[in-house]
């Protein structure tokens, strides 16, 4: 069955396109696997990068986790990942559909349409020393 949408054309400079997704406020835990600590944090960022080869009419999503260190123990040299679960993965990939639809299909979507947003709360400031987002510099997030 053929596709009822063909993606718009992608420039030959850009046959790579990454959609990042940060300040993801899915809240998901971090675990330290020295000092067996848990947290959750809202600020954690997942790297989209969305490739799509025109000549085989396919695409090609990867998806990377940035971890965060224990702020604990004081190892400070293991990233752990974040850990989310099925409700928080579906959200996520929610979202990640909809941005490959506007950036490779050119189609106009509504954002919000009818989404759960969790309140904002306040939340205490980044600690980019322990974000390995921040890195790698792709966390795009400030000390607040």
């Amino acid at each position: 069955m053929t596709p009822r949408f063909a993606p718009r054309q992608i420039e030959s400079r850009a046959d790579s396109r990454s959609i990042s997704k940060s300040r993801d406020s899915i809240m998901p835990v971090f675990y330290c696997e020295i000092c067996k600590k848990n947290w959750k944090s809202a600020r954690t960022t997942i790297l989209y990068q969305c490739k799509f080869d025109e000549q085989q009419n396919f695409g090609k999503v990867q998806m990377k986790r940035f971890g965060q260190q224990c702020n604990n123990c004081g190892e400070g040299t293991t990233y752990y990942p974040a850990q989310y679960n099925l409700d928080q993965i579906c959200r996520s990939l929610q979202v990640l559909f909809v941005k490959v639809l506007q950036e490779f299909y050119g189609y106009q979507i509504q954002q919000g349409g009818g989404r759960y947003r969790r309140p904002k709360t306040t939340t205490p400031p980044h600690a980019s020393k322990y974000c390995e987002a921040c890195h790698y510099r792709v966390c795009g997030q400030e000390e607040e």
